[in-house]
């Protein structure tokens, strides 16, 4: 199929039957994509412009641009299907067709980078909250096709096996009768050289978790450690080698990743990955990594399960943070070092990421973590809970908690990280050659279990890892 869409001339994407809510949505989302595409032509083009033209998307709202009526075009199933993803991103020219109205798909391609501005600008007054709410909801609906980067081969468009795997899982809408086709439905996208890697075969005896092994394997040959960033447990997790990843499941937050980790953080300190092939078998599924260990877990905190929805959600991060506050005074001596670590500790829930960027005190996180932990006071007792919300949202939104848990090393320094929700005592911090942060791990009798990306606060630019490798030399782990 991937050859027929790439030869053709054009390809019309059928919606299917008009109705005025759906029209107009197609209609507003091309204005939305074509009023962008020309803001990219000007000469000052840049975030400023882009602020600028999120604000007049807002003021708009109720009458150029209906995000209701966006909404609505975005319910229709064709979005979600597995199999139409080639159709839209391997045809020369496609048109977005619905009843007798017709839109270039390019222009409604641009429409979502301006939803990627409304996102990272977002306006908290309440009286958009409808907007964003359904933009939450529309941007869930197609981030397999707007993150998905595809490269110009000739007449083809092709892609890396890993977007189309990880923006599968970031796309946590896509549907398919067969599970195995959140990955066989995409490979036409592949480049041929990827495409005979996976083995596309529909027997009983290539289960989904088969095809998960093979799928990590060749991802990890290729590009190393950073691929294990996306592991966490799913229901699958019983039938995998523990360093496998699930690519079926929603994309969560993580802490590195193969984007994220290289561009953020340089845990081992400049080395790099190069390209090898395991010998690894689903039956023997054994891997070998070599790395230094940073610690043993000495102690943990709380998992925070509230949801940002929760009424109760500001009163559980102020009880999380001051759990974590707990953990380091109970297990650091009063000195210098606990000083230091407590002063820094509004990095640990962010894992020293701000929104485009590394953290930086200036950016405010500081203060923000002040006022959930309740240094800061509100300027009214009346306005207090709204206060607590507003002020610190900036710093909320980049927090990388759910699903994780802090801990604290046995080291001299008691190093305080986070790390994976099931994290425990005893467990060990390893950095691993060519890996951009750190991972914890779990010692069984021949081997290692993988248990997750970790951040660790000291560790993160690699300021440990030389000195490690030159006093210990590198250690081969076994991971199985």
């Amino acid at each position: 199929m991937g050859r027929i869409y790439s030869s053709a001339r054009q390809v019309l994407i059928w919606l299917g039957p008009e109705d005025d809510a759906s029209v107009s949505g197609l209609h507003q989302l091309s204005l939305l994509g074509s009023t962008l595409e020309d803001l990219k032509a000007r000469p000052d083009y840049g975030p400023s412009v882009c602020q600028a033209f999120v604000k007049t998307i807002l003021e708009c709202s109720g009458t150029s641009f209906n995000f209701a009526h966006i909404w609505t075009l975005f319910q229709r199933p064709w979005w979600t299907r597995v199999w139409v993803v080639q159709e839209a991103l391997l045809a020369k020219k496609a048109y977005v067709v619905i009843g007798d109205h017709a839109k270039d798909w390019e222009d409604v391609r641009s429409a979502w980078s301006a939803f990627e501005w409304m996102i990272l600008y977002v306006d908290t007054d309440p009286k958009y909250q409808p907007i964003y709410d359904a933009l939450r909801d529309v941007y869930f609906k197609i981030a397999h096709f707007s993150q998905m980067n595809n490269i110009k081969d000739g007449s083809r468009q092709e892609t890396s096996l890993f977007n189309v795997v990880f923006f599968s899982a970031t796309g946590g809408a896509i549907q398919s009768t067969d599970p195995r086709d959140r990955i066989y439905g995409l490979l036409g996208l592949l480049a041929e050289r990827d495409r005979r890697r996976i083995p596309v075969d529909y027997s009983k005896a290539m289960t989904l978790e088969k095809l998960l092994f093979f799928t990590t394997k060749a991802l990890v040959e290729d590009h190393g450690p950073d691929v294990l960033s996306y592991r966490r447990p799913t229901s699958l997790s019983p039938g995998l080698p523990s360093w496998a990843v699930d690519w079926t499941v929603k994309m969560i937050a993580t802490i590195g990743g193969l984007s994220t980790g290289s561009m953020m953080y340089d845990a081992s300190k400049g080395t790099t990955w190069s390209e090898t092939v395991f010998d690894a078998t689903f039956e023997s599924p054994c891997i070998s990594l070599s790395g230094v260990v940073v610690g043993r877990v000495k102690d943990t905190g709380t998992v925070l399960e509230s949801l940002a929805n929760s009424p109760s959600y500001i009163k559980e991060c102020k009880e999380w943070l001051l759990g974590l506050e707990d953990l380091i005074c109970r297990i650091l001596e009063v000195g210098p070092r606990r000083k230091n670590v407590l002063e820094n500790l509004w990095r640990i829930p962010i894992t020293d990421m701000g929104l485009v960027g590394r953290a930086k005190p200036e950016d405010g996180y500081p203060e923000a973590y002040e006022v959930l932990t309740g240094i800061a006071r509100p300027p009214s007792v009346d306005a207090q809970d709204d206060w607590v919300a507003s002020a610190s949202w900036p710093y909320r939104r980049v927090w990388r908690v759910l699903g994780h848990r802090p801990f604290i090393l046995k080291d001299e320094d008691g190093t305080p990280g986070l790390g994976p929700g099931d994290v425990c005592p005893e467990d060990l911090v390893v950095i691993f050659s060519g890996s951009h942060v750190p991972f914890v791990i779990r010692e069984s009798s021949h081997a290692y279990s993988l248990i997750g990306p970790a951040y660790a606060y000291g560790y993160m630019d690699g300021e440990e890892f030389t000195g490690i490798v030159a006093a210990q030399g590198l250690q081969e782990f076994q991971l199985r």
